[in-house]
């Protein structure tokens, strides 16, 4: 059972790394549109959408682990700390595909809230444009960003076999390719059933946070 916390971290980790960058990059690139940082955005996004999750691993180990030394570069190390140093890289490795693509989703959902008529209105009342991008635009804006989010943790959950394997972490996904090499078959559904009730679960707590984002839903 010590494999099911492994993977959980590094989904979690990857999550949390991916909403903190993907989120204020689509809203920047959403104020300043047609800007040369916009389009540096965007240029970022098509390569982190194009990268595969086993090569950005191994260009990971490469630079971080081997060139700079500034990581370990295998294995899920001991708790705390030094956990979470090893779980870093390959976090940041797993998270670059929900990066771009929740950066882009957050960018179109701004940039249609941004176009709407109360945005106008709160500007011709003189709020401050924080106040606007956050309590009025992304708050709009943040039902679509929070579907695509939630269905990006399917992908991290695949995606994390993928970096297990690469990186020895010793995680769920380590257990599901020696289980299929070994076909041990209890083993594999086991596994599945686990992912898919935790997919489940949390598409569950997206559909509740869309009641208490917007009060509307409530009385659909």
């Amino acid at each position: 059972m010590e494999r099911v916390p492994i993977t959980l971290q590094l989904v979690a980790l990857s999550m949390v790394l991916a909403v903190s960058i993907a989120i204020p990059l689509g809203i920047i690139q959403a104020r300043r549109r047609d800007s040369p940082t916009d389009y540096i955005g965007s240029l970022a996004a098509l390569v982190g959408l194009s990268i595969p999750v086993y090569f950005a691993a191994m260009v990971g180990v490469l630079i971080f682990a081997v060139w700079l030394r500034w990581l370990p570069a295998f294995g899920s190390g001991e708790s705390g700390l030094d956990r979470l140093r090893h779980l870093i890289l390959p976090a940041s490795a797993l998270a670059l595909g929900t990066i771009a693509l929740t950066s882009r989703m957050t960018r179109s959902a701004m940039i249609e809230a941004l176009s709407t008529d109360y945005i106008e209105a709160a500007r011709a009342k003189g709020l401050p444009e924080r106040t606007i991008l956050v309590k009025h635009a992304f708050r709009n804006a943040l039902i679509p960003v929070l579907t695509v989010t939630a269905l990006q943790v399917g992908f991290l959950l695949v995606g994390s076999v993928l970096v297990e394997t690469t990186m020895g972490l010793g995680g769920l996904g380590s257990l599901i390719t020696d289980a299929i090499q070994n076909r041990d078959y209890p083993v594999i559904q086991a596994a599945v059933l686990l992912l898919t009730v935790a997919f489940t679960v949390i598409n569950l707590l997206t559909d509740i946070l869309y009641a208490v984002i917007d009060p509307r839903i409530r009385y659909s």
